[in-house]
């Protein structure tokens, strides 16, 4: 079931050999400082330089909101993605995390760090461009970063299975940013390019293929009915007497809860609700893989995002405390 992941040529000056009579009046011929040669970059340098910085802070942007969407369970972003929880799968699923690290503020680390190498020399040209060494970063970054998207890309279609508008677009952005750094040649010694992006590229997907050898710990919760298929684990928590009573009002309102067996925003919720609560209001499973799946029912109505509830016919995703459902409940019965 478990997926293996995963120059511009510097030419020495020389100057052409002085003439006898000449020879004398060298200590009179005014010469730049090396230092200041250094200082000049290409202008194909500086524009590839430019698009960098401005693919990096677009990556930037989108792994940042992501990374808030879910820590703080804000489902606005899940708008941009098809119904049927496409996004949902990825953004809250097993593989969205990195030893308990969203997967996304990794990636938003990442580009902000390939941003702030590439506009350095266009904000700073004093200092002289930049050094050598955060010429190599630079270019190692971009290799790691499109290795990294190719192996989720495979994550996405051969383990997850469902299209992710996010997801692909953060990687074509790191494609992007690893093309303009390839053709603006960064690094002037096309050897030394080759094999600081082959070295960062192999140690991505070694990262990324350990990763998934090791498994997301999520798994670790997952339960399995009689028939082999995953199931959520069972519900530890007693409902209290307000649990009990948002659950009944569910109930008369046509209430159900969509959710997956790996989504611990879903296991979080039902703690919430407690047991007794849970089994007034009807949950159904979204994952195609889980036990007892309804995930046609899932994309008939339209979700989005796991948890979601239902009330009225109408859809409230994120996971609420009880008092958060509380007002969703007295807001549908003043209407």
């Amino acid at each position: 079931m478990r997926f293996l992941l995963l120059c511009t040529a510097a030419a020495a000056l020389r100057a052409p050999p002085l003439a006898p009579h000449a020879r004398g009046s060298l200590s009179h011929t005014h010469r730049s400082p090396p230092a200041a040669m250094d200082t000049v970059r290409p202008r194909a340098d500086l524009k590839g330089r430019a698009a960098l910085a401005v693919l990096a802070g677009l990556g930037a942007v989108e792994t940042s909101a992501i990374s808030w969407s879910k820590l703080a369970g804000d489902d606005a972003l899940r708008l941009l993605c098809p119904t049927g929880g496409g996004c949902a799968d990825v953004l809250d699923g097993p593989w969205s995390e990195v030893f308990g690290v969203p997967l996304a503020a990794v990636g938003a680390a990442a580009y902000a760090s390939v941003g702030l190498l590439a506009a350095a020399p266009l904000l700073l040209p004093a200092a002289g461009g930049g050094s050598k060494g955060a010429d190599m970063l630079l270019v190692g970054l971009t290799a790691a970063m499109a290795s990294a998207s190719a192996c989720l890309m495979l994550l996405l279609v051969f383990e997850i299975q469902v299209a992710c508008a996010l997801c692909i677009g953060s990687a074509l952005l790191s494609a992007s940013m690893f093309v303009v750094a390839l053709r603006t040649e960064i690094l002037p010694n096309r050897t030394e390019g080759f094999v600081v992006s082959v070295s960062a590229a192999a140690l991505s997907v070694m990262a990324a293929a350990l990763l998934y050898l090791v498994g997301p710990a999520a798994e670790d919760e997952v339960q399995f009915d009689a028939d082999g298929l995953p199931r959520p684990p069972a519900i530890g928590s007693h409902s209290s007497e307000e649990a009990l009573s948002i659950a009944r009002r569910m109930k008369a309102k046509g209430g159900r809860m969509f959710g997956a067996f790996w989504c611990s925003h879903c296991i979080n919720q039902k703690e919430i609700m407690g047991r007794e609560a849970m089994a007034i209001v009807p949950y159904v499973e979204c994952d195609a893989e889980g036990s007892n799946s309804q995930k046609d029912i899932c994309v008939e109505a339209g979700v989005k995002g796991y948890p979601t509830w239902q009330l009225d016919g109408q859809l409230f995703p994120g996971e609420k405390g009880l008092d958060e459902l509380r007002v969703v409940l007295d807001k549908l019965d003043a209407r």
